[in-house]
């Protein structure tokens, strides 16, 4: 199909490649890593790192001409988008899921050394390069999830992973279509691959890099995050909790309902406004022993021992004080929340911090269930 079209690739190619990825290393580490310590800083740093090992193994590869190198090489870079894709759910408190990116990375390899023959490795190929591209989709219903999604400094991210994901299932599609018939057709793929890498490599390390040094509030230097402190408040409250054999513990989670909508009729500056108003008639409607923090905007999370009468009394005087927002952000709709509630047992939760995030994404999918079922209610689940 394509045996007419000119090979790009070769030694200059993967060199370049080399190069700008190592830039990628040094720019990262030095001024977004080492400024501003952060697991999603790492997370991207440790991808651009993969990405520079994978770019010099090609250049050996091609200097030494071994195929064998070359696979393992292709196959260590798949795994790059999947972690800027776990630092981005950092931001947010979710768990970063990185090993998913690592397992892709590890897998790779192997496999493209074991597929052997050129129609067979072709086709694998195809298929591993989708595979990579879907933490590329991930990545912009991550961004969409942001509070800072209207930041400029990360469009060139974003409209780069669209073309990431579109040309792999081209890529992946057309290999069903018209299978290689020689080394030309997959020689043609690779260099469109390596071109696509160094812009991508480029736009990222704009994007993170510019992200990362202006969002103080999101990325902060050596200290845990608000969301993180939640958490670890939570479990010492739980562990202290079972000691002393209470069981009134109930884990509630609070989500705006029609977020989109809301987020559309004022803006991304008005919905900050509507979100700090919600967060407070959170907090003034339930008992102030209760802990409170945001997950991210419009979700609002809760630990707090009451009896359930008293919770049900609270739960109808918080969603009363949302649906009285009105004009909150100078908003022209009237608003409503959904919540989700885990009933807690202190004697089942573990001292890490596993069991409370599980607790969170229970009460999460509770909230999901309510929102569903109409809104301005509550789910209850049990632990």
């Amino acid at each position: 199909m394509i045996d007419g079209i000119p090979s790009f690739s070769g030694p200059n190619l993967a060199l370049a490649q080399a190069t700008v990825a190592t830039l990628g290393v040094v720019i990262m580490i030095g001024v977004a890593f080492l400024d501003r310590p952060h697991r999603s800083t790492l997370l991207w740093s440790i991808a651009f790192l993969l990405a520079m090992i994978s770019s010099w193994g090609v250049v050996l590869a091609e200097t030494i001409d071994s195929e064998t190198v070359r696979r393992v090489a292709l196959g260590l870079l798949m795994g790059a988008p999947g972690f800027i894709w776990a630092g981005f759910r950092t931001l947010r408190g979710a768990a970063s899921r990185w090993w998913l990116a690592a397992l892709l990375s590890v897998v790779s390899p192997a496999l493209l050394v074991a597929a052997g023959a050129t129609e067979v490795y072709s086709v694998l190929f195809r298929l591993i390069f989708l595979l990579s591209a879907v933490f590329a989709f991930l990545l912009l219903v991550e961004w969409l999830r942001l509070p800072d999604r209207g930041d400029t400094v990360l469009y060139p991210l974003v409209v780069i992973s669209v073309l990431n994901a579109a040309l792999a299932a081209f890529v992946a599609v057309a290999g069903l279509i018209f299978p290689a018939s020689s080394g030309d057709d997959l020689q043609f793929v690779r260099s469109v691959n390596q071109l696509g890498f160094i812009i991508y490599m480029v736009c990222a390390l704009v994007s993170l890099v510019g992200f990362a040094t202006r969002r103080e509030r999101v990325v902060l230097p050596l200290a845990r995050s608000a969301w993180e402190d939640f958490v670890a408040g939570c479990r010492d409250r739980l562990v202290r909790a079972r000691r002393r054999g209470e069981r009134s513990w109930a884990l509630l989670v609070f989500r705006l309902d029609d977020e989109a909508d809301v987020r559309d009729a004022v803006g991304v500056t008005g919905f900050d406004a509507v979100c700090d108003s919600f967060s407070r008639a959170i907090c003034d409607a339930l008992p102030a022993d209760a802990d409170i923090a945001e997950r991210r905007p419009g979700t609002v999370a809760v630990l707090v021992s009451r009896p359930e009468p008293v919770i049900r009394a609270a739960l109808r005087g918080a969603l009363g004080r949302v649906g009285r927002m009105e004009n909150a952000g100078g908003m022209e709709i009237q608003v409503s929340a959904s919540v989700g509630w885990v009933a807690v047992d202190p004697g089942d939760i573990a001292e890490g911090d596993g069991d409370v995030e599980a607790l969170i994404e229970r009460a999460e999918a509770a909230a999901d269930t309510a929102t569903r079922a109409g809104g301005d209610r509550w789910e209850r689940v049990n632990a």
